[in-house]
């Protein structure tokens, strides 16, 4: 294998708060090793009217992916996504979490800076 094929890629784990950098991270992971599609589009939109062996293919292709996901999550976020089965549903997940997250801290400051200007 070529020196490039041998580099490791560091991605941080996604502990609740630093989702911006890393979906970066975890997103030229997944490119470099064909498999960004996963989270961008359902199993089934990606095999529909494919043959048996590329079905085969994508399917493994896609649990690696999931696999690949999860492995760059802190563990005490692996109860907001325990129940999904897909990596687009993990994903997708996270996506809406760090979103509701961010949503309550923007109301509380908010709320503080409503209270500061009213004293």
């Amino acid at each position: 294998k070529n020196k490039m094929e041998k580099e490791k890629y560091c991605v941080c784990l996604f502990n609740g708060s630093n989702f911006s950098s890393w979906k970066f991270g975890l997103e030229a992971i997944l490119d470099q090793h064909d498999l960004k599609k996963f989270i961008e589009n359902s199993l089934g939109s990606l095999t529909e009217g494919k043959d048996t062996q590329t079905v085969e293919s994508l399917t493994k292709a896609e649990k690696k992916c999931k696999a690949m996901i999860i492995n760059h999550i802190a563990d005490d976020q692996l109860e907001y996504i325990k129940d999904k089965e897909t990596p687009i549903e993990i994903y997708d997940t996270l996506k809406v979490c760090v979103r509701e997250e961010n949503n309550i801290e923007s109301t509380v400051y908010q709320e503080k800076t409503f209270a500061v200007k009213i004293q």
